[in-house]
Formats: structure tokens, C-alpha cells, sequence
């Protein structure tokens, strides 16, 4: 049986109000080459369930079930080691696709490839709608907010360290994973740096994207707007208590470590492309202790540790700017 083109990843983990939408913009994908793994995170409600329903109904729905609660990062890993495809998709079970995605993106992938180019990665802008909305009335709406990835360079293509560098300096968003395709060999070798143990629920996707991207060679991006992403305020990033503010300080350090242990066995310019992605997660928990310690004092070490942070990564920028030889 020939591999599909596309295996898109659904980690599931107490969505059954949102699931079927996501389920439902994979399935009816104008491109049919695809297969579509839902992985269950061992959740408490019926979300699995109305999964396997889906799947008893389309032969491209495969589960994957862990043995416990992973969280995001060792789900979609998990699921990444059991594709088929040559290029995998991470779709959210809250969020949907547009329904031209993979044909958009397959059509890309040829056209290129008719160039002697065989990307690794393809990325494509994604927009922000915060209404939990019926998926049809969704894609006849005007979009809420878009997110646009601009390149560094005028070449059709640009090499990996050009491509960290864009998601660094444009906007967060640009490093979240699921508004891009990858090479499925090219991430699969990056999962050999990680212990699936190590449970991960905040800043999964810039140590997802990052780490993938060193082992890339070709990356393109393209300006349709394919993936919405839907705030839901159940999710773990949304649902901030102490206790989980807490826990996402933790990954964020666990996370900015990482990319530094794995960017120092690269050469000199990924070392210092993770050394500006450090700066960026160290902001991001300043930020969270400010909320979690609501005091003027706390306010001003905050404030005067991100100035300083700020003006060390404008001296990281220079050096990876000069050795890309980017205006």
C-alpha cells in the first residue's frame, strides 16, 4: 500500500465539544491523499470515543492511544512515529483546517519539486478567531486576525538558519507549529534529542519547531491563510491558576535549557539563534511572574531584567544578521 502525502496529527485530550469540528475540516480535504491520527491522551471525558466513531467511518482515521497523560509534546511525537506519510500536518482537536489545505500545500510541494527543490519545510500563515463558531459559518466569515510570516530574503527558498531567524524576530506566532508542514524523516530525526517522559504542555511548540528546523536544509512559506486557530478557554494555556502558572514557568525553563544543550552541538550560528530563542522564553516567564507575584517590586527587577535582555539579543541579532548577510 502506497504512503499518503500528508499524515495529519490530532493529539485528543478532553476536546469532545470541539473534536468533531477538527475531525470533520481533515476528512473533508479536497486533496483525499491523506491519513488523519487521532492520539489519545488519556482525557476524562468522550472525546476518544467520538474519534473512534469518526474512524469506524473513514479508513484514513488511525488511534494511537498512550499508556498515560503525555501532554502536547509526547502526544504529537507519538503520533508522528506512527505516520505513514511523507509530510505531516499538527492539527489541534480545538482548532480546523481550511478545507483546500492539503491541496494547496501538495500543489506547492510540486511545484517545486518541478524546480529540483524538495522542501523540508512549507510554512503558511494561519488566522486567530476567538469565537467557538460552527465550522461552515467559519469559513464564510471575515477573518478575525491574520498572521503573516514575512521573508528575510527575496529568494523563493531559504536555508534553516534564515527560517529560525524570521520566526525569532517577527512574532511568537511564527514558531508555533501547526502553520507549517514537515518532512517527516526530518522531524522523526530530531525526536533522537528527547525522553518522551519529560511531560510538556507550554512552549512544546518552539522546542518542536526549533529542534526540527536545525535538522532541515530547504524551507519555503507560503501567503494562503490554511489553519485557524480558536481560542478555547478550557485549554492549558488559557486556564491560568498559580499552580499551573507555575507549572508553564517550569516548562519554559526546561524548554529554553533544551534548545541551548541542543543548539551547542550545531555550529556557531544555530548556537547563537538558540541564544536569542533563550532570551525570547526568558521574557515569557518574567511576564508570567509578574502575574503570579503582583507587586511593584516585582514589576521593576522584571522590567529592568527585560531592558537588558532586550539589548543583549539586539547584539545576538547583529551577529546572525552579518553571517547571513541579511539587510
Amino acid at each position: 500500500m502506497q504512503s499518503p502525502k500528508f499524515s495529519i496529527i490530532v493529539p485528543v485530550y478532553n476536546v469532545e465539544r470541539f473534536i468533531a469540528r477538527a475531525l470533520e475540516s481533515a476528512i473533508n480535504q479536497s486533496f483525499k491523499d491523506i491519513e488523519i491520527i487521532c492520539v489519545d491522551d488519556c482525557g476524562q471525558d468522550k472525546s476518544i470515543e467520538i474519534a473512534k466513531e469518526f474512524a469506524k467511518k473513514d479508513e484514513r482515521i488511525k488511534i494511537v492511544q498512550n499508556e498515560r497523560n503525555l501532554g502536547t509534546f509526547a502526544t504529537r511525537n507519538n503520533g508522528a512515529l506512527s505516520a505513514k506519510g511523507e509530510y505531516l500536518l499538527f492539527l489541534d482537536s480545538d482548532d480546523f483546517l481550511e478545507l483546500k489545505a492539503c491541496e494547496i500545500l501538495n500543489d506547492t510541494l510540486l511545484y517545486y519539486k518541478k524546480q529540483n527543490i524538495c522542501l523540508d519545510i512549507l510554512g503558511f500563515n494561519y488566522r486567530k478567531d476567538s469565537e467557538m463558531q460552527d465550522i461552515t459559518k467559519l469559513y464564510h466569515s471575515t477573518p478575525a486576525h491574520y498572521f503573516h510570516f514575512k521573508f528575510l530574503t527575496n529568494k523563493p527558498t531559504c536555508t534553516s538558519q534564515q527560517f529560525l531567524l524570521q520566526a525569532l524576530t517577527q512574532s511568537p506566532v511564527n514558531w508555533t507549529l501547526c502553520n507549517k508542514t514537515y518532512r517527516k524523516s526530518c522531524y522523526i530525526k530530531s525526536l533522537k534529542l528527547f525522553d518522551f517522559s519529560d511531560k510538556l504542555v507550554m512552549a512544546e511548540d518552539v522546542l518542536a519547531f526549533f529542534t526540527t528546523t536545525l535538522h532541515c536544509k530547504t524551507c519555503a512559506q507560503i501567503s494562503p491563510c490554511l489553519y485557524i486557530y480558536c481560542t478555547n478557554p478550557n485549554s492549558t494555556t488559557q486556564d491560568l491558576n498559580a499552580n499551573k502558572l507555575k507549572n508553564n514557568i517550569q516548562n519554559q525553563l526546561f524548554v529554553r535549557d533544551k534548545i541551548i544543550e541542543i543548539c551547542n552541538k550545531f555550529g556557531d550560528l544555530e548556537r547563537i539563534l538558540g541564544q536569542i530563542c533563550s532570551i525570547i522564553l526568558n521574557i515569557g516567564v518574567l511576564n508570567q511572574q509578574r502575574v503570579l507575584k503582583k507587586s511593584f517590586f516585582t514589576y521593576l527587577t522584571t522590567s529592568l531584567y527585560k531592558k537588558y535582555l532586550r539589548y543583549k539579543e539586539k547584539g545576538l541579532l547583529k551577529q546572525v544578521n552579518v553571517a547571513l548577510k541579511v539587510k
